[in-house]
């Protein structure tokens, strides 16, 4: 993928800030569905680990603290976003794309060593997203570590990345596949879905939806898919393999792949 100022450049990037606004939605509904139960409203907190500089020249699209900002400013929805990002160069156009106000906040600096300060300072419990888009692999470390804070057991951890480029171009050197790699970090469910059309994507493009919420309707009606459940199974034991993988050595025994093609799963965008 072509880089400007480190940020990733490419005709992918449509594809995946559509499913980011979608995503978005999501957890906007499950909010909007706990203030319509319990009558009070809840702050909508974005954290964004790769905040980029706003604008993706290559095909003119926002990036993903400006998709946030807008939707909530549509909806009127209370929210605070935490902009992170190393190029200092990113962090200055990035704030001419935002409306600047007392709800958004700019850290220039490497998100392993700022996360865990924003964490503990936002606030007790509070709900939103943490959200990671690297160009590469995942900083997990950083990841496990900020979900084993107490504070951040409602906040859900939201992951885009390429299977490919971010865990079978690295399983020679050691590292952990997909699979276990979530499952060290601190969230009950974790939901899967990719950007493109099965076996359509040699970079296997997905995201990764990390919560301790039971159910999360609103996700799956957007294409998502339980990890633990067997559609789940099924584009996990694809994008976490390679295709020589014996299915003796998949995380989990589950219906053919082909079985879940007309469900919509896999063809939704």
């Amino acid at each position: 993928m072509p880089k400007i100022n480190n940020v990733g450049q490419s005709e992918h990037t449509v594809t995946k800030q559509e499913i980011l606004l979608d995503t978005i939605n999501a957890v906007y509904y499950a909010l909007y569905g706990i203030k319509k139960k319990h009558g009070y409203n809840i702050t909508f907190n974005w954290i964004d680990a790769n905040s980029g500089c706003g604008k993706n020249l290559s095909c003119n699209c926002d990036g993903s603290p400006v998709i946030f900002q807008e939707s909530m400013m549509q909806k009127k929805w209370p929210h605070m976003i935490y902009c992170v990002e190393k190029d200092p160069e990113n962090i200055d156009s990035l704030k001419k794309s935002m409306i600047q106000n007392r709800f958004v906040r700019y850290f220039n600096c490497d998100h392993n060593e700022i996360i865990p300060t924003i964490l503990t300072e936002i606030g007790d419990s509070p709900y939103g997203i943490l959200y990671h888009d690297p160009n590469g692999e995942p900083s997990w470390n950083m990841l496990i570590d900020a979900a084993n804070i107490q504070n951040t057991r409602k906040l859900d951890f939201l992951i885009h990345m390429s299977a490919t480029n971010g865990v079978k171009r690295l399983s020679r050197f050691g590292r952990s596949d997909l699979y276990n790699s979530v499952q060290k970090i601190n969230k009950k469910h974790w939901y899967i879905l990719p950007c493109h059309h099965i076996g359509s994507d040699a970079e296997q493009w997905c995201f990764l939806f990390g919560t301790n919420s039971e159910h999360f309707n609103s996700l799956k009606r957007i294409g998502y898919a339980r990890i633990d459940e067997s559609a789940g199974e099924a584009i996990l034991n694809v994008v976490n393999h390679k295709k020589n993988t014996s299915p003796s050595d998949m995380i989990a025994p589950q219906k053919p792949l082909n079985a879940f093609f007309r469900s919509g799963l896999y063809g939704c965008r």
